[in-house]
C-alpha cells in the first residue's frame, strides 16, 4: 500500500513537472515569435531589410562560359550519383570522370559557373525587404535593385533594372522571392547546384529590364541577384569557384546572373539566350551575363568573419577553462585545515590566468600535451 501511495505521489509530482516546463516553453515561443505577423491568410516577417550596393571603380568580374568542377559533397560519384534534378542539377550525361571512373570531375557543357572571369568596371544598388518566409502569390516581398557595368572589352555599357518580383518559384522555391539570412544554392536545393551551398545575406528572383548601350533590347528578362558570403578564392589563386568544404564563410560578395530564359506572359520561364552582344574568342555571342561584385557595402545585417569568431570562442575557452580549473585545484587540493588529503607543509600551485592546462591520464602522461591548438 505505501509502495503504491509513492508511486502515486512520484507520477503526480512527474506530471506537475511536465506541464509546468510546457508552460514554460510555450511562454518562450510566444515570445521567440514576436517577431512574426499574420496579414490576412499570409504569415508575415518583421524587420528583414538589407541593402547592399558598390560604386564605380571597385573590384568587378565578368564570368566568361566554361566548365564547373563537380563537389562531390553535392554532385555524389559515378557509383552514387547525387544532384541531377531538372533545372538545378547536373544531367549524368553532361558530367566528364576520371581516368578509373570513380570521381566526377567537371561539366561537359560550358556553363554560367566557370573560373574562367575578365575584369570590368561596373555599379549597383540593391534594396531588399524580405517579409513572406514561403512560395505565396499574396507574398509582400519586394525589392528594388539597378546594375551597372560594362563588357570586358570596355566598348558595351549594360543597365539592368529589376521590374518585378517572382513570388511563386516554377523549378525551385524562391521563399516569396526575397530571402534575407537565409542559405541558398548547392546542397539546399534552392536555385542552382553548381554554385556552392552558401549563406546568403539578400537575394531575390524576379524579372527586369536590359538596356545596352542605352537600348532597351528586353523587358522580360529572367534576373537572380545575390548578396552571399564570399564563394571563390582570390584571384592570386584563380578566382575559383569553391566547393562547400572550402568555403572560409567569411566576407561577402554579390553575383547578378540573368540566364538564358526570359518571362513568358503566362508566367512561365521560356528559354532564350541573353542578347549580350558581346563576342566570345571563338567567335560565338556570350548567351548568358554573370557579374560578380567583389567589393560591397552591406547595410543590415553583419558581414561574416568566422574566423575572428573562433579565435575569441578560443580566447574565452581557455579563460573559462583556466578560471574554472584554478578553482576547482584550490577548493579540491588545497581543502582546509581539517583536509587529510593536504598537508601542511605540501606545496600546492595555483594556474596563472590565460596558462595552459593539462590533464594527466591513466599512464601518467599529459593527455593534453602538443593538443592546444586543436581543441576547436
Amino acid at each position: 500500500m505505501k509502495m503504491k501511495l509513492i508511486v502515486s505521489l512520484l507520477v503526480m509530482c512527474l506530471a506537475f513537472s511536465l506541464g509546468s516546463t510546457q508552460a514554460q516553453t510555450e511562454e518562450n515561443n510566444v515570445s521567440e515569435e514576436g517577431d512574426l505577423g499574420t496579414d490576412g491568410n499570409v504569415s508575415t516577417l518583421t524587420n528583414k531589410e538589407v541593402s547592399v550596393s558598390q560604386e564605380s571603380g571597385g573590384d568587378v568580374k565578368w564570368i566568361l562560359p566554361g566548365p564547373r568542377r563537380l563537389d562531390p559533397v553535392i554532385f555524389g560519384t559515378p557509383e552514387m550519383p547525387l544532384g541531377f534534378e531538372e533545372e538545378i542539377g547536373v544531367p549524368i550525361e553532361n558530367r566528364s570522370v576520371n581516368d578509373d571512373e570513380t570521381e566526377f570531375n567537371s561539366t561537359i557543357e560550358d556553363t554560367p559557373y566557370s573560373d574562367n572571369f575578365s575584369s570590368i568596371n561596373g555599379s549597383f544598388t540593391m534594396d531588399l525587404t524580405d517579409r513572406t518566409p514561403v512560395d505565396v502569390n499574396e507574398s509582400e516581398d519586394t525589392a528594388e535593385a539597378e546594375f551597372n557595368f560594362t563588357d570586358p572589352s570596355g566598348e558595351i555599357e549594360y543597365r539592368v533594372v529589376l521590374t518585378n518580383v517572382t513570388n511563386v518559384g516554377q523549378f525551385h522555391p524562391v521563399l516569396g522571392g526575397v530571402v534575407i539570412d537565409g542559405i541558398a544554392h548547392g546542397r539546399s536545393s534552392i536555385d542552382t547546384r553548381l554554385e556552392p551551398t552558401s549563406y546568403a545575406y539578400g537575394a531575390v528572383w524576379g524579372v527586369g529590364e536590359l538596356y545596352i548601350n542605352g537600348t532597351l533590347v528586353s523587358d522580360d528578362r529572367v534576373i537572380h541577384a545575390m548578396a552571399t558570403e564570399r564563394v571563390r578564392s582570390s584571384d592570386e589563386e584563380g578566382y575559383r569557384l569553391l566547393f562547400d568544404n572550402e568555403l572560409p564563410h567569411q566576407g561577402i560578395q554579390v553575383h547578378l546572373v540573368m540566364p538564358e530564359k526570359i518571362m513568358a506572359d503566362n508566367g512561365t520561364m521560356v528559354e532564350e539566350p541573353v542578347p549580350t552582344n558581346y563576342t566570345l574568342p571563338d567567335g560565338e555571342e556570350q548567351p548568358f551575363i554573370h557579374v560578380a561584385f567583389d567589393e560591397p557595402q552591406l547595410e543590415g545585417l553583419e558581414i561574416l568573419n568566422f574566423m575572428n569568431v573562433t579565435e575569441d570562442m578560443m580566447d574565452n575557452m581557455t579563460g573559462n577553462v583556466t578560471d574554472n580549473m584554478t578553482g576547482n585545484m584550490t577548493d579540491d587540493m588545497v581543502g582546509d585545515d581539517e583536509d587529510d588529503t593536504a598537508g601542511d607543509d605540501e606545496d600546492v600551485g595555483t594556474v596563472d590566468e590565460g596558462e595552459d592546462v593539462g590533464t594527466v591520464g591513466d599512464d601518467g602522461e599529459d593527455d593534453n600535451a602538443g593538443d592546444n591548438d586543436n581543441n576547436m
